[in-house]
């Protein structure tokens, strides 16, 4: 495997080989990972009928996210270990590490963003009524534009770190964001057309649970003027099972994406050997 890894490929090299890699391999996939990707299906249909049922209850929603992101460290660390060969507990404490730093990453990024909107909002106030909207998009669009091409180089420390023992956590945020913002053009193109080919096939898979979502929301809102409730009785039920078939197909998507990143790492890495 480390053969096929370490090969300088272009962005478009990367997504064909992922995709040869993910249909020539289709039944070893399929059987190390069904359980983990039903698992993970279970735990996000339930924290998504909390987020439809009780959108007010922020703190449970926020309590639910925790399983859910155990449950896709667990899918992912079956899939690396497809790919590495080590101990799927060994992969997955890397995984959660990863991941937890990423979530900091964002919640940094998030505050950044809304401090910038906060003092756009604040130093534009004296600004006329008409241009002060086009100001704070335009600042807004700024801010995330960067906050974006910063986050852009982990997608390659992250997968260094995970798939080289060798290599300590702080390198997801050190050497190894380095060297991925080194290569920021090749990881930008490549995460432009994953985004693209993911949402094309995230469409016709959200279809059910969004008319389902709206029909809810749309029923709370009539009830709110005091309508009667027109769902059926059966319809969180139904909800929660699209939501699991939605988020079980979603899960092998999220393989392929793993894959095209993981042959990035590896492209980057085949530049220094």
């Amino acid at each position: 495997m480390e053969s096929e890894l370490y090969k300088h490929r272009s962005f478009a090299s990367c997504l064909t080989k992922a995709y040869n890699t993910y249909f020539d391999n289709a039944a070893t996939i399929l059987r190390k990972t069904w359980l983990p990707a039903l698992v993970n299906a279970l735990i996000a249909a339930v924290a998504m009928a909390v987020q439809l049922l009780m959108p007010e209850n922020i703190i449970l929603q926020t309590v639910a996210l925790v399983p859910c992101i155990a449950a896709a460290a667990w899918l992912t660390a079956c899939v690396a270990s497809l790919l590495n060969d080590r101990k799927r507990m060994q992969n997955f404490k890397r995984i959660i590490v990863s991941t937890a730093i990423q979530c900091l990453c964002l919640m940094l990024a998030g505050a950044l963003a809304a401090g910038g909107v906060m003092l756009t909002l604040r130093y534009t106030m004296s600004a006329e009524a008409t241009t002060m909207p086009i100001i704070t998009y335009v600042i807004f669009g700024i801010i995330a534009a960067i906050i974006i091409a910063a986050l852009i180089p982990l997608s390659f420390s992250v997968m260094k770190y995970v798939y080289s023992p060798q290599c300590s956590w702080t390198s997801i945020i050190g050497k190894g964001y380095a060297q991925g913002f080194r290569s920021w053009g090749f990881l930008f193109m490549l995460t432009l057309l994953v985004c693209i080919i993911t949402t094309i096939v995230i469409i016709p898979l959200s279809n059910v649970t969004a008319i389902l979502a709206m029909a809810q929301r749309a029923n709370s809102m009539s009830m709110m003027l005091g309508d009667a409730d027109a769902l059926p009785s059966f319809f969180p039920l139904l909800y929660f099972f699209a939501s699991i078939v939605q988020t079980f197909l979603v899960s092998y998507l999220a393989i392929w994406i793993h894959l095209a990143f993981y042959y990035a790492y590896g492209s980057i890495e085949g530049k220094k050997k």
